[in-house]
Formats: structure tokens, C-alpha cells, sequence
């Protein structure tokens, strides 16, 4: 997945898709990161770091999840183990190959 090809998706959820992000630790799992060390974050928790309300935060995650660049697991006691995605993982596979070898193109200087 490159971040940029899912920004307009993303929105303004990029802000929470960061702080997992950069919580996040290589586990040798080549598409998902454990975030926090894969211990419980509540919504509460990230909308304080991030200072926004609480149903932000909320719905911020279900669209992270809804994208599949995040997926969580519900605890007791509240909260969530989250997985973000590699950002060079592919989501989906493409559906149009990449051309082995990109076509040659004429330029011209404009002076």
C-alpha cells in the first residue's frame, strides 16, 4: 500500500493512521505492524495525543479499518490491539500489470 495512492480515502484519519503508525514496531510479519507493543490503546487515549474529541478518534479508526490500512482486535477491559499496514504492502492486487519497460516519449524544450 503507498500512503499517497490512499490519501483521499484516508482524509483526515491520516493523523491517527500516523500515530500508529510511528508507534508501530517491525514483528517480521511482512504486511502488519503490532502498535504499542501490541498491548491495548482505547480511542480515549489516542484522541487525547491527538487532541481531538473521542467520537473523533472513534470514527477515525473504523475508517482506517473500513480502508484495511489498520485492524484491530477488541479487548476486555476496553480497547484495541492494533496492526497497522507496511506502507510498501499491497492492499489489493493490482489490477492492471506495470509494463516491464515504459513506452519512449518525445519532449520538447519550450524556451
Amino acid at each position: 500500500m503507498k500512503l499517497l495512492d490512499r490519501a483521499r480515502e484516508i482524509g483526515p484519519a491520516v493523523w491517527l493512521f500516523l500515530l500508529y503508525q510511528n508507534n508501530a514496531e517491525l514483528s517480521g510479519d511482512p504486511t502488519w505492524a503490532p502498535v504499542a507493543e501490541a498491548r491495548a490503546v482505547t480511542d480515549l487515549e489516542a484522541a487525547g495525543l491527538l487532541r481531538v474529541s473521542a467520537s473523533t478518534a472513534v470514527r477515525w479508526r473504523r475508517r482506517l479499518e473500513r480502508i484495511s490500512v489498520i485492524k484491530t482486535q477488541a479487548c476486555c477491559g476496553g480497547g484495541f490491539k492494533i496492526w497497522v499496514r507496511h506502507s510498501d504492502a499491497p492492499s489489493t492486487q493490482p489490477s492492471v500489470q506495470a509494463p516491464e519497460r515504459w513506452p519512449v516519449m518525445q519532449t520538447t524544450a519550450v524556451q
